[in-house]
């Protein structure tokens, strides 16, 4: 018996120090990557145009802005990103402006393109399984992107910020090594879908530019990028990630099951989520799902008729994980600011993910704060707050304006070295 034990000993030690050597070497190596000539880049030179350039930056606003917009900067710099699932480990952003040295301004448009469509970065390594590629994007509409990524728009004017080192979990080290590939280039011309089709249009924006399937599925593991509808649990919601607190949230079934998806949902009622950024219960829709005011009502409701066709999925998500922070300023303000759900956002002291602590300083009267509260695409097109005229009521926006002006003070003191009573 002791022999037994003395094998069975060395040989868990064996497995022990094979593990560590496999762990230690996926930490060392990182992600795979290519050498010259097993890359087949496409030798191509985009013509801009204010048309390309016009498509390109709506695009960008879908499917960029997001990600790699930083308020320090008012650039696509990059920052690091909190809704990532924490499996994932520590994943920032990357500055892509056209700076030459720490952004995009020195590769040729062929590796951008090629990065969109395989994830192979210009120094030939793969990039992370995290980061979207889109290979059902349309030929015309990808080099609309990059058009615009060459444009003079203050977006993407060179910055010199350099990017933060991400910090990869061993999963994702797995992930980008055993299991993701990088996608064929495609050897044929993607088109856009016809325009008379609505729920060809449709799926190319939920699919294919927005990859709403991405989050809306199941896992981002178990997502296929190649042919979307194969993803585990297509659109049927569950696939955990963070809110603006960093706490875990659920993303929705979005299928048309009347129980557990949008089964019940009007037209409008799509409508005035994606566009407005209101959920029906008169709520915000919570971080980090954002409103998209770049699509058209057109576009929206031809996503909302594709996702008709989608098989209803009868996932139950647990949706008890809506922020319940508990509010303890028995101000009218507050109570305004936690009816409709601002802290999905804006966090509990008002800074969450979008920081609205400077709006003190920027708005000087209570008339114009309100009126960004009101209807902030007029003051900023393209902006993600959501626009509340019509649903805060006109005798709750004076007390929310004060109470904005409150968190904006806490914040100042607490930046001055004073006691912030910011609530935690």
């Amino acid at each position: 018996m002791k022999k037994f034990f003395k094998i069975l000993g060395i040989v868990l030690g064996c497995v022990v120090i094979l593990i560590l050597g496999f762990l230690g070497y996926l930490k060392m190596h990182g992600f795979p990557k290519f050498s010259e000539a097993d890359l087949h880049r496409p030798n191509i030179h985009v013509q801009s145009s204010p048309d390309r350039i016009a498509r390109g930056a709506k695009i960008v606003h879908l499917l960029c802005y997001d990600c790699h917009y930083n308020p320090s900067t008012n650039r696509l710099t990059g920052h690091y990103l909190p809704e990532m699932p924490a499996v994932f480990g520590k994943i920032y952003s990357h500055n892509i402006t056209n700076d030459k040295t720490n952004g995009i301004g020195s590769w040729s448009d062929g590796e951008i393109l090629y990065f969109l469509r395989t994830g192979i970065h210009k120094n030939n390594e793969y990039v992370p399984p995290y980061m979207p590629k889109f290979p059902n994007v349309s030929e015309e509409d990808l080099q609309s992107v990059i058009a615009y990524l060459r444009s003079d728009d203050s977006l993407v004017a060179p910055h010199p910020a350099m990017d933060t080192a991400e910090e990869p979990s061993m999963l994702a080290l797995f992930l980008g090594n055993f299991v993701f590939k990088p996608l064929p280039y495609p050897t044929t011309e993607i088109p856009n879908p016809p325009a008379n089709n609505a729920v060809a249009v449709g799926k190319y924006w939920a699919t294919g530019v927005i990859g709403c399937y991405q989050c809306h599925s199941a896992d981002f593991k178990t997502n296929d990028e190649m042919v979307p509808e194969k993803s585990v649990g297509y659109f049927g919601g569950g696939n955990e990630m963070n809110d603006a607190m960093g706490k875990p949230i659920y993303t929705a079934n979005i299928t048309m099951s009347p129980e557990h998806g949008i089964g019940k949902w009007s037209k409008e009622t799509f409508l005035r989520a994606l566009r407005d950024g209101i959920r029906p219960d008169n709520r915000a829709l919570r971080y980090p799902m954002a409103r998209f005011p770049e699509l058209t009502d057109s576009e929206i409701v031809c996503i909302f008729e594709y996702l008709k066709t989608v098989p209803v999925q009868q996932n139950v998500v647990n949706r008890n994980t809506e922020l319940k922070y508990v509010n303890a300023d028995p101000s009218e303000g507050a109570k305004v600011y936690y009816k409709y759900a601002c802290y999905a956002c804006h966090g509990q002291n008002g800074i969450g993910m979008c920081d609205l602590t400077k709006a003190c300083r920027k708005y000087h009267s209570d008339e114009e704060l309100i009126a960004w509260i009101k209807n902030p695409s007029k003051l900023n097109p393209g902006t993600k707050m959501p626009t509340w005229e019509g649903t805060i009521k006109e005798d709750e926006f004076a007390p929310l304006a004060q109470y904005v002006r409150q968190l904006g003070n806490q914040a100042s003191n607490t930046a001055a070295g004073g006691k912030s009573t910011a609530k935690k």
